[in-house]
């Protein structure tokens, strides 16, 4: 799974905290999906990994994205 708008997206669903503000000037590029720093840089919130489990889970039992790291 590479992250991407999509994903942060949809790591911004509602939470019970108020997630903390992002700073702007900190924000990379991200150019394996431009569309993704834009989006940040809108919302101006973080996203949290743990709102996408199921699809990381999924990824995890696929095997993807493929392991690096020989044996």
């Amino acid at each position: 799974m590479a992250y991407d708008n999509p994903d942060y997206t949809a790591g911004l669903h509602p939470a019970l905290f108020e997630p903390d503000v992002l700073d702007p000037d900190r924000l990379g590029s991200t150019p394996w999906d431009p569309p993704l720093a834009a989006a940040m840089r809108v919302s101006g919130r973080p996203a949290y990994e743990e709102a996408l489990i199921e699809e990381l889970l999924a990824d995890i039992r696929r095997g993807s994205p493929p392991s690096s790291v020989s044996t």
